[in-house]
Parts: structure tokens; C-alpha cells; sequence
């Protein structure tokens, strides 16, 4: 049975995937901590290979759990990929936002597809006719929360609210409601652009905090949770041939 690991260190936490012949078998998000511990729990049963992807420099300890994996690939501007990169600056594109892009491929085929990965940031990322293009980046909520408290004198620091009212009726449910609902119009407005821009356009949604948006976006939208490391199994099973 081959077994393949994929790894996506991000800026708050590491998710990693499990594969089993080609087919997803778990998945788990945790603090980057304990990342090693699992990952090192998976492979005391053989591993055939591991695809990695990573926003930070700092892997020391995944990468050595992973150093007797047979075929390990860490994503970097010289991996082989099964689309083409269509964006000025290649080598500062973010790892996780190819992976996404690999993967919408791999679902969606040539068409335009719009990918938002709303976690630390929120990125948009558009890939059509197998070619990444670009998007773009913004704050995600527990940036923005952070600062307001500390770029400010006196706004407190507050986390999200489960469901935040438009009219905020003091300091704390004002910023809830600026950031939160806020984040929900800029997120919808934005499909909006890029469906007026592309016409018909497969909108995914990603990334820790997508649960609290999807309901809000109005057009058809496609929830994939674990887009990254779907995309890096592809990426994986593309160097393999």
C-alpha cells in the first residue's frame, strides 16, 4: 500500500495529510509543536513519500522526522509542477498558494477557477487554463483584530464573535462587526470582481477560518478545506512520473 504524507506549515498552524494509494485518509490541523510529534507517529509504519509546503523557514523539526522518508519533495520555485506560473515575481509566490492552485486544476480542469485561502491572510489566487495568474493578499481576521489594538492608543485587542451584529453597540461588538462583516463584503465583492472579470469562474473556498464566511458568500461556491495538501499529493504524484 503506498502511504504519502503531505505537510503544509503555515503561518499559525501546520496541517498534514494522509494518503493511502492515491486516496485522502486523514487529515489533522495542529499547532506547529505538535506537528512533528504526529508526523512522527505516522511514520513508524512505512512511508513511501512526502510533499511539504511551507510559509516559514523554520522546518528543522518536520524535516528531520521526515529524512528517511524514501522520496521527500519540498516545494520550491525549482519543484516540477503540472501547471504553469504566470506572475512576475515567481520566487515570492507563496508555496501554499501553488499547491491550491494545483489542486484546483486537478479538480476543475482548465477552467478559470478562483481559490481563497482565508486563514493568517486572505489570499485569492486565479488559475486558468493551467497557468497560475496572480490575485491578491490581504489581512486575514486575527491580524486585523491585532492591529486595531496595536497600532491604536486605546482600541482593545477582542477575538470574533459567533455571530457578530452589523450595529455594533460598543467598542468591542464595533470591532467585531468591522472586521468580521467587513471581511465577509470585501470576500463576496471580490468573487463578485473576478466573476464580472472572468465570466464563468469556480470559486473555492479554503483555509482555517472559511467555515465563518462561506455562508456569506451568495454566488456557488466549492468548500475544500484541505486544498493544500490535496494540491501537494498532486505535485507529489506529478514527480513520481
Amino acid at each position: 500500500m503506498a502511504t504519502v504524507i503531505t505537510v503544509d506549515r503555515g503561518n499559525s498552524f501546520t496541517k498534514l495529510g494522509r494518503f493511502e494509494n492515491g486516496q485522502a485518509a486523514e487529515f489533522v490541523r495542529l499547532p506547529h509543536q505538535a506537528a512533528a510529534d504526529m508526523a512522527a507517529l505516522w511514520c513508524r509504519k512505512p512511508i513511501d513519500g512526502a510533499a511539504v509546503a511551507s510559509v516559514q523557514d523554520d522546518m528543522e523539526d518536520l524535516m528531520a522526522v521526515l529524512r528517511d522518508v524514501p522520496r521527500c519533495i519540498r516545494l520550491d520555485r525549482n519543484t516540477p509542477l503540472p501547471i504553469g506560473i504566470r506572475y512576475e515575481t515567481p520566487a515570492t509566490l507563496g508555496a501554499d498558494r501553488i499547491a491550491n492552485a494545483v489542486a484546483a486544476c486537478a479538480e476543475f480542469g482548465h477552467g478559470a477557477s478562483l481559490v481563497v485561502d482565508c486563514g493568517t491572510c486572505i489570499t485569492c489566487t486565479v488559475v486558468s487554463a493551467g497557468m497560475l495568474l496572480g490575485g491578491s493578499i490581504s489581512p486575514g481576521s486575527a491580524l486585523r483584530f491585532r492591529c486595531l489594538h496595536e497600532g491604536t492608543g486605546r482600541l482593545p485587542l477582542v477575538g470574533p464573535a459567533e455571530n457578530p451584529e452589523l450595529l455594533g453597540e460598543d467598542t468591542r461588538t464595533s470591532i467585531q462587526s468591522g472586521v468580521q462583516i467587513g471581511l465577509r463584503a470585501e470576500i463576496a465583492g471580490v468573487v463578485d470582481l473576478y466573476r464580472a472579470q472572468f465570466g464563468e469562474i469556480n470559486v473555492i473556498l479554503t483555509g482555517g477560518d472559511a467555515p465563518q464566511f462561506e455562508p456569506h458568500v451568495k454566488s456557488t461556491i466549492f468548500a475544500r478545506p484541505n486544498l493544500t495538501l490535496t494540491g501537494l499529493h498532486e505535485i507529489f504524484q506529478y514527480n513520481q512520473r
